[in-house]
């Protein structure tokens, strides 16, 4: 992979999704976007809107019935948008599902770049309070926070198939503090378990693959979940269970935990490699790399790979090339200490477990019988 490749990669994994567009809105000066020719065509028909410090109540007023929601109307509203503008929206035959989502989405953005390493002075801490009134306003209004397709929107520019929830764990250590992804998932009741529909992976999986510390407080209250048991076991498009990706990390605090919460029938499932968990755990730290720069995006295998054993194991065997390494190091922890744990000691664990496993299974049926 290029240097070039793996530079749009880092710049766009933790800020596209609030730069573009939610850092567009940083500043007060109203932007038209669009083609070249949209854009002068937008100038000269709606000059008013590139007014400095244009709000969204007067654009309400002068421009709401005139600009539809997919072309420039969102792209309008500045960060210092307000509860009451909100709530003024919410008056106009404009609030459907679509623009409150969007709308909510844009707010969650501005909220996470005031939480962000570097960006804290950029926002004032009413600023961000008023940021929570008006996400929590749309909640109540009716909005499906667990839509995995409308960040691949036009007002969005994304496409990665990841729920809202995904998408702000996305930024792991370089958000200043985790409440906001607790918030969604005990105000708003985001469900974790609703996976990306490009790989199948769901916000537990994400968290484990990326390993910052930082994060464990979100995988703590994700296990607590009342809907832990059911989907422990879930399967990505490789066929890796949590504890799969456990494994790869040699992760033997998540390890146990998963474990706790009903994990051991995945000590049993094999990925689409022909691996258990702790097959995974014994491969070469190389190669364990690799799976994770997999699932992290870096690489868009066709869909050929996914059940082919063959083709996925020498993807496998590919090293990372140096700038591959950087590259995943920005967006996950590769905790050295952790990642290269002893695994015969982990192994012997499990072991241990899928024996107790089957002493238990065997009593059941005894008893049954």
């Amino acid at each position: 992979m290029k240097m070039k490749q793996i530079k749009s990669i880092r710049n766009g994994l933790l800020f596209f999704f609030f730069l573009y567009p939610f850092g567009a809105f940083a500043s007060n000066t109203v932007k038209i976007q669009g083609s070249h020719e949209a854009r002068e065509d937008a100038s000269s028909k709606h000059t008013a809107v590139e007014k400095r410090g244009q709000n969204l109540i007067t654009f309400i007023k002068t421009k709401g019935k005139e600009i539809s929601v997919d072309d420039t109307f969102l792209h309008n509203i500045s960060n210092n948008l307000t509860l009451q503008e909100v709530k003024a929206l919410a008056q106009t035959d404009l609030w459907n599902p679509h623009i409150r989502y969007v709308l909510f989405a844009k707010v969650t953005g501005w909220l996470t770049l005031g939480k962000c390493k570097g960006r804290e002075k950029e926002f004032s801490k009413k600023q961000l309070q008023v940021y929570r009134t008006i996400l929590d306003f749309i909640y109540k209004q009716g909005i499906d926070v667990n839509d995995n397709t409308k960040l691949d929107s036009v007002e969005l520019q994304l496409d990665n198939g990841n729920t809202l929830l995904m998408q702000v764990i996305s930024n792991g250590r370089d958000l200043v503090d985790q409440m906001l992804p607790l918030m969604y998932l005990r105000t708003f009741k985001a469900d974790p378990f609703v996976y990306n529909y490009r790989d199948r992976k769901n916000a537990l999986h994400f968290l484990l693959l990326k390993g910052h510390d930082v994060q464990q407080c979100i995988i703590n209250v994700i296990q607590q979940h009342p809907a832990i048991k059911a989907h422990i076991n879930d399967q990505t498009i490789y066929g890796d269970t949590a504890l799969h990706l456990a494994c790869v990390r040699r992760d033997l605090t998540n390890i146990k935990q998963l474990l706790k919460h009903g994990a051991k029938d995945s000590l049993h499932m094999v990925n689409k490699i022909g691996k258990k968990p702790v097959d995974m755990l014994l491969m070469p730290t190389e190669e364990r790399m690799r799976w994770i720069y997999l699932y992290l995006g870096f690489d868009n295998l066709s869909a050929d790979y996914f059940n082919n054993s063959e083709r996925l194991a020498k993807y496998l065997k590919l090293a990372l090339l140096e700038e591959e390494k950087k590259a995943l190091a920005y967006v996950a922890t590769i905790d050295e200490k952790k990642f290269n744990a002893d695994p015969n000691a982990i192994e012997a664990m499990l072991e241990d477990t899928n024996k107790d496993s089957s002493i238990h299974s065997n009593v059941k049926e005894h008893v049954i019988a």
